[in-house]
Formats: C-alpha cells, sequence, structure tokens
C-alpha cells in the first residue's frame, strides 16, 4: 500500500467513515482515533454518511471532511461523492465504523480501491441478531476487522468466516480530558450518581430506576442525573414516566445529551450503567 497524501508529502491517507456524529459510543472512537492519528504519518478524514451531530466540533482542525448527508440505505449519489473524494484526496485506508463498512466495501472494489478496516462496536449483540449473509460479504472485503470485545471477534471468524489473523480484539479507549466539577450540577455533592447513556431500550433505564429506588431507602439525599439523547421517543417517555411521581420526581434529573461529559463526571460521585447489552462501553470508560 502506497500513500499519496492528501498534501503530497507522502503520508498514508486515512478517512474514518461513520454514520452520524451524534453522542454514542461508535462515533467518539472515531473522533478520538481521527484525532490521534500521528499526523507526520498519515493525513487524517472523517466522513459522516447520514448526519452531522455535537462530536463534529471536537475534531482537529486539520481532519478532513466530508458530509454526505445520505437519505437512503442504498444512496447511488452518496456513493458516487463517497468515491470522488476518495479519488481526489488519496485515501488509502478507509476505516469503517459499523455500518458505514458497506459504502466502504464498495469503495474498495473499485480499480485502485482503499483498503478497508471495519471496526465493529455492535453492543446489542445479547439483544438483536444482525444477518450474516448480509455481513459476510463486506466483511470479508475488509483487509482487517477490529471488535470491541471476545464475543464480536468470534463472529467475525466463526460466523462471518473472516480469517483469524485478519480479525484483531481491541478494547475502546478514551481521551478524557481533566476537568474541574461543572457548574450547576443537580443533587449534594458526595450523593451524586450518574448515567451516561442514550434513551433506547438497550440501556434499561428501567431496572436502574428500579434500583436507584433501593438505593434512596438508605441514603435519601441521592441525587440520579440521567445524561443522554432520546433517541426512542416512546422509549424515552415511559422512563419520564416512571419519573414523575414520588419519590423519584425530586431525586433523578434528566439532563438531556452532554457534549461534554468531563465537568459532569467530575461532579459526580457514582458512575452506573444498566444495559442489557453492551459492547465495550465508553460511559464505564470515561
Amino acid at each position: 500500500m502506497t500513500g499519496g497524501g492528501a498534501d503530497g508529502r507522502g503520508r498514508i491517507g486515512v478517512m474514518h467513515v461513520v454514520d452520524t456524529l451524534a453522542a454514542g459510543g461508535a462515533e467518539r472512537v472515531a473522533v478520538n482515533l481521527a484525532n490521534a492519528l500521528p499526523r507526520d504519518r498519515f493525513a487524517a478524514h472523517l466522513c459522516t454518511t447520514r448526519a452531522e451531530g455535537p462530536l463534529a466540533r471536537l475534531l482537529e482542525g486539520d481532519v478532513g471532511r466530508l458530509r454526505l448527508g445520505r437519505t437512503a440505505r442504498w444512496d447511488a449519489g452518496a456513493f458516487v461523492r463517497f468515491a470522488a473524494y476518495v479519488r481526489r484526496h488519496n485515501i488509502d485506508v478507509v476505516h469503517a465504523h459499523d455500518t458505514s463498512v458497506f459504502l466502504a466495501a464498495m469503495a474498495s472494489a473499485l480499480p485502485s480501491g482503499p483498503a478497508v478496516v471495519w471496526h465493529d462496536h455492535f453492543g446489542r449483540v445479547d439483544t438483536e441478531r444482525r444477518s450474516a449473509a448480509l455481513y459476510r460479504p463486506a466483511a470479508r472485503r475488509a483487509r482487517a476487522v477490529v471488535a470491541v470485545n471476545a464475543r464480536l471477534a468470534r463472529w467475525s471468524r466463526d460466523v462471518l468466516g473472516v480469517a483469524p489473523d485478519r480479525v484483531h480484539e481491541i478494547p475502546n479507549f478514551v481521551r478524557l480530558a481533566r476537568a474541574a466539577p461543572g457548574p450547576g450540577v443537580p443533587g449534594t455533592p458526595g450523593r451524586r450518581i450518574v448515567c451516561v447513556a442514550n434513551f433506547r431500550s438497550q440501556k434499561d433505564h428501567h431496572t436502574l430506576l428500579a434500583a436507584f429506588r433501593l438505593v434512596l431507602d438508605q441514603v435519601p439525599d441521592a441525587h440520579l442525573l440521567l445524561a443522554g439523547a432520546e433517541v426512542d421517543a416512546a422509549y424515552a417517555r415511559t422512563i419520564r414516566g416512571h419519573i414523575a411521581g414520588p419519590p423519584l420526581a425530586s431525586r433523578v434529573t434528566v439532563l438531556g445529551p452532554v457534549d461534554d461529559v468531563a465537568p459532569l463526571l467530575a461532579a459526580c460521585d457514582v458512575g452506573v450503567l444498566a444495559s442489557a447489552s453492551e459492547g465495550c462501553p465508553l460511559a464505564l470508560l470515561e
């Protein structure tokens, strides 16, 4: 593999591809990796296939950007724009996160197409089944598969038939700057519990609230802070309904999405996650 480099300096061109830059684990990993690439060896790019999001502001200024804005799963126009960008900027490696592997696999089939790395973050492995027949052709085009846990690595090897030497189990990592506690955080210092998780059924806030009721029996002034976007509106409404009555109404605060979690975490004392299924949760690593 040779690196033409976006700037003519012979650097290897690497493009991370992710559906959105919403506040989520896979999205944050894509941003962290793009930012962390050594600039003396790599020219970093990041592509969002569907939409932007709050994590865009965390990208370093020298990361090349492509925003496809596709409106359907198979969007021919988006693929043409993607392929043109790859050629124009001499992208050698497309690092595809989750379902963006399908777009990357198609690009790799073009003449002199880029090598593909597939980063499998699938967090719903215990609650949802993926179609092996759908993923198998794309996964086999990948030069390497990065799985965030052993179960996903086994799925690529044993179910998708990816050669074992091309499958690598690499846990997630975080780049969290040390921060002072944020102002105006509800609750009493020493009694704050925080859960950073988007509102969808996988995150199982119901179990978390049931556990917190038990906490309140022994620590009546404890306060639970829920940070996360309402990805599933119906699920979020049920959680808000459970919180509405006593004793939770005065002891649970829904913060909504939080772009920079460091000040929030610095203000809290206990971090919790009640998910029914996870890949390698950044919320706990943070």
